[in-house]
């Protein structure tokens, strides 16, 4: 699924956010093909897990997007202190 560069996808987003969710099947996920997967986790209560539903394919463009959605998500619960904005936006 990740294409002709797939061991450059691979190993550029193994262990990042994107690539990374919370689940107690971890075991039984690793090998799996993403259509498995993806069967596994829409049984999981994890909202961050509802992501997959809506995909038919697990490539590059899936993990970037699901990346923004991560730390859009984040940056919504713990937002910056006004201080911190201020500050960042003096650089």
């Amino acid at each position: 699924m990740l294409g002709e560069r797939y061991k450059e996808i691979h190993s550029k987003y193994l262990h990042t956010l994107a690539n990374l969710t919370l689940t107690g099947y971890n075991q039984n996920l690793y090998t799996k093909p993403f259509n498995e997967k993806k069967a596994i986790l829409k049984e999981s209560h994890f909202e961050l897990n509802k992501f997959f539903d809506s995909l038919e394919e697990w490539n590059e463009d899936a993990i970037l997007k699901r990346q923004k959605v991560i730390c859009e998500k984040a940056l919504e619960i713990w937002k910056y202190p006004a201080a911190a904005n201020r500050l960042a936006g003096d650089r």
